[in-house]
């Protein structure tokens, strides 16, 4: 168990490391955001897959912008919520208690990626869903 205390204290500390680090070269992640090529699917299909916006998505949030950021994908800030509520647990876990956050309900997270496809359809046929 002392093991594994080692590990989270170890991630505890790089986690905000890699905000930070995140927040001081965030230009430059914006700028390899304009290197990537344009998504294959949309190009040949005329639709927007689940991937769709993601990295406009990240570059917004970078930005500050959340709306915008919400706009084009919901998923990079709903992963980024998850991971600082896991973040938290293990925060809590490291001082000895033990505190769930984050719903373990197999039916929940069922429900959830359903509604993430259903999204994911939408935004293809809703205008005001679909990526900036």
């Amino acid at each position: 168990m002392e093991k594994h205390r080692k590990l989270f204290i170890c991630l505890s500390i790089a986690f905000p490391v890699l905000i930070i680090c995140g927040y001081i070269f965030r230009q430059q992640l914006m700028d390899l955001g304009k290197l990537l090529p344009p998504c294959p699917f949309y190009l040949f299909s005329g639709y927007h897959c689940p991937g769709c916006g993601n990295t406009r998505s990240i570059t917004h949030l970078l930005s500050g912008e959340l709306l915008l950021s919400l706009r084009c994908n919901i998923t990079p800030l709903f992963l980024f919520l998850i991971i600082v509520m896991l973040y938290i647990e293990m925060l809590f876990y490291i001082f000895g208690k033990r505190v769930k956050l984050l719903p373990r309900s197999m039916p929940l997270w069922i429900s959830v990626i359903l509604l993430f496809m259903v999204y994911f359809a939408a935004r293809n046929f809703i205008g005001i869903l679909a990526p900036v």
